[in-house]
């Protein structure tokens, strides 16, 4: 687990892990090898940007992130 003093960086991590849910099926969501509170979101392309979070609200902060752009693609 990389130190809680220091965010870590996009280029430290060696591999994401999926989160195995589909109630967000517009976009992914990740957690990194080397710290389970850095996540990174991962939307269709023509939806939205890839979102990196950190910290302690990064769970709920990246999932409602996915959310968003899941009801952004309902109601296009």
């Amino acid at each position: 687990m990389h130190s809680r003093l220091v965010k870590p960086k996009v280029s430290e991590v060696k591999e994401w892990f999926l989160m195995a849910d589909e109630s967000t099926p517009s976009a992914k969501v990740y957690y990194a090898d080397i710290d389970n509170a850095f996540i990174r979101v991962m939307p269709n392309p023509t939806l939205g940007k890839v979102k990196y979070f950190y910290g302690e609200n990064s769970w709920s902060d990246s999932r409602r992130y996915a959310y968003d752009i899941h009801v952004k693609e309902l109601y296009k």
